[in-house]
């Protein structure tokens, strides 16, 4: 076991450093300062308005007139999302949001979470109101090499450190180790994550909504 944890560590520890690039919106990383995203937001053309109480960018996204808002914690952004404000009715949103999922589904910067798309005989209104149910589609950002690799060596970092502090480390075995670097690689993947989602308004109208997040800003459950 020691001899397998020594050349995992051996290997990985030959991995070039550098900066693993969040999820970006637009190119524009979701990371940083929220005023420094404000600039880069208004370098693409957004304007800054107001919406709701709330500062938000009008611009054009996907084809439609948004309002991006940038949401962050503790000094970091950890959310961009982007409002549709042309509003649909029932059918026109079902196109809608299953011409999204397709794209999305065949861009190659995202990997899909499932079949999200909505089918016709679908009554929304029974599922928001009756239901509670939520419609949306999750993505998660394609790693290239180098970004896996360096994620494998944070997980695997991350597995023997708290085994170390259990004490457990040398009782694990490697295949006991592995499980739990990639589970750990697994969870952490999923902290970079694009999804869409449809909201309904009271009026009965639907939008879309895009989200683009970097949970590694959002680490609310170190201070439970």
């Amino acid at each position: 076991m020691k001899k397998a944890l020594f050349i995992l560590m051996l290997v990985l520890s030959s991995i070039s450093c550098f900066s693993q690039s969040p999820v970006k919106f637009l190119g524009i990383p979701v990371d940083g300062k929220e005023g420094e995203v404000n600039l880069q937001l208004k370098a693409k053309g957004f304007k800054p308005v107001m919406a709701g109480g709330h500062l938000c960018f009008k611009g054009e996204f996907a084809g439609e007139d948004v309002h991006v808002f940038v949401a962050s914690y503790h000094g970091k952004v950890w959310r961009i999302y982007a409002c549709e404000q042309k509003t649909r009715d029932e059918s026109q949103i079902k196109i809608r949001f299953n011409k999204l999922v397709e794209q999305y589904s065949n861009n190659s910067k995202y990997q899909s979470l499932g079949d999200s798309k909505i089918s016709d005989d679908e009554n929304l209104e029974y599922g928001f109101v009756i239901k509670h149910k939520q419609y949306s589609a999750p993505f998660i950002k394609n790693y290239t090499e180098d970004e896996t690799n360096i994620l494998v060596k944070e997980s695997l970092a991350k597995v023997t450190n708290e085994l170390k502090a259990k004490g457990a480390l040398g009782s694990t075995s490697k295949e006991d180790l592995l499980e739990q670097v990639k589970n750990a690689y697994n969870q952490r993947h999923l902290k970079d994550m694009v999804w869409i989602q449809i909201e309904r308004l009271s009026s009965g109208e639907y939008y879309i909504v895009f989200f683009y997040d970097n949970q590694n800003n959002h680490e609310v459950e170190n201070e439970l």
